[in-house]
């Protein structure tokens, strides 16, 4: 048994013995929220960052560099030196916990620019184990939450989240009259930090 097969049993048993049943209400109305992910990985770093879109409401984006003892975690070799997949992977769990309140019994739209990350997500699987935990991180926060995830192919020239993932704070964003918050990357809870940009 390999230690992904362990993994994705032990989380199934996990998440069947806490599971709620299944509420199916009427037609949503309202229009779902979007989510714009991407990551990068430089030789001095790697970050993420992602831009969260609620149609007639709020704009928000975030951008961090990844802390080195994420990214150690993420490499399943001695001499691993390229953690795209994960980095590209990684985004679509901090949205959740970033934007927990937007993102709560809502539809939404996750838009990446990385075919296999994105094929992974539609899955629900990847071979490489830590890219698989944040998978199934990824299902157990849509459980509990009641929200339902739809992932899309953006090109990366398209994607507003590429400059948030390079810690560029475009004015395309600017212009969307974005909000630039903390990320939530599930080490601790953020205090706010804040702040509109241009400001």
């Amino acid at each position: 048994m390999t230690e992904e097969l362990a993994h994705a049993l032990n989380w199934t048993l996990t998440e069947l013995e806490k599971a709620i049943p299944k509420r199916i209400g009427p037609p949503r109305q309202e229009p779902p929220v979007l989510v714009l992910l991407d990551g990068a990985c430089e030789e001095s770093c790697t970050s993420i960052g992602g831009v969260l879109i609620v149609p007639g409401g709020v704009v928000e984006c975030f951008g961090t560099e990844v802390p080195h003892s994420i990214v150690a975690q993420w490499k399943t070799r001695p001499d691993q030196k390229q953690v795209i997949g994960q980095a590209e992977i990684f985004p679509a769990l901090v949205a959740r916990l970033t934007w927990s309140r937007h993102l709560r019994n809502r539809r939404v739209l996750y838009f990446i620019d990385n075919e296999s990350a994105r094929q992974a997500l539609v899955k629900c699987y990847s071979p490489v184990l830590p890219s698989l935990r944040m998978i199934t991180s990824c299902l157990a926060w849509d459980q509990a939450n009641n929200s339902n995830a739809w992932y899309v192919r953006v090109p990366t020239h398209s994607n507003v989240a590429d400059g948030p993932s390079r810690l560029a704070f475009t004015r395309q964003l600017e212009k969307l009259g974005a909000t630039i918050v903390s990320p939530n990357l599930g080490l601790h809870a953020n205090k706010g930090n804040v702040r509109e940009l241009g400001k």
